[in-house]
């Protein structure tokens, strides 16, 4: 067994922080393009339904084009060739929910409290805007 102050392992801690940094910085540059594009998308609907002076048929048009712009980019990436998959290794409903759980454990959200904050701030920002999509609708 190696330890950890070993000169091999020195070497990698560089490298493991360089990939950090990297993917860090990767990740935040999406997110803020997602971030100005939804915005733009938005003022572009708003603009649409106001154009259409907001008849039923611009509430459908305006619902409808982000569901058709989700299915043009979402559906193909299903078909992109993705990790490992154990094929001998049947998932199913509640295999699914089991590996979720064996990746969120209380050392880890202590580890990564910023992330699993951010993560429940999303779930409450998306579970209002889909409410704010189903109470529009009725």
């Amino acid at each position: 067994m190696k330890e950890e102050s070993s000169p091999e392992n020195q070497s990698l801690i560089p490298n493991r922080t360089a990939l950090s940094l990297a993917t860090s910085r990767i990740s935040s540059i999406c997110f803020g393009i997602g971030c100005i594009s939804a915005f733009f998308g938005l003022a572009f609907l708003e603009i649409l339904l106001t154009k259409l002076k907001g008849t039923n048929h611009a509430l459908q048009l305006c619902i409808g084009l982000p569901g058709l712009w989700w299915g043009l980019f979402t559906i193909p990436a299903f078909f992109l060739p993705g990790g490992e998959r154990r094929s001998s290794e049947k998932i199913g409903w509640t295999g699914g929910w089991k590996r979720v759980g064996a990746i969120v454990n209380p050392s880890q959200i202590r580890e990564l409290s910023h992330l699993y904050r951010f993560l429940g701030a999303w779930i409450f920002l998306s579970d209002g805007e889909s409410g704010s999509y189903t109470t529009g609708l009725s």
